[in-house]
């Protein structure tokens, strides 16, 4: 895994707000365990864009999710957005 030759995708789905910041903490980290970022998923194309490919919109999730052959699904929510983010948790609960 750490040499890169085992790898799992994962996007970054959520609000420009957090999304660079939790960017920053989490690729070095997932990238030990093999977790790559393919790209984000975002309302609208944002800041994030210059780290990340931009996928799609919150819409398109679950096509994205198959598209990609997405493992890990890292949510970028405001903790204000609970009801937000329990609607995206029950859509992922959805998918392997």
């Amino acid at each position: 895994m750490l040499s890169g030759t085992v790898k799992f995708n994962a996007i970054l789905a959520g609000d420009n707000e957090i999304s660079e910041r939790l960017y920053e903490q989490t690729k070095k980290l997932l990238k030990q365990s093999g977790v790559y970022y393919t790209g984000f998923v975002s309302d609208e194309k944002n800041g994030l864009s210059a780290y990340l490919p931009y996928l799609g919109n919150m819409g398109q999730l679950e096509e994205i999710i198959d598209r990609e052959n997405i493992e890990m699904v890292v949510i970028a929510i405001e903790t204000t957005g609970k009801k937000e983010a329990e609607n995206l948790i029950n859509r992922l609960s959805e998918k392997e």
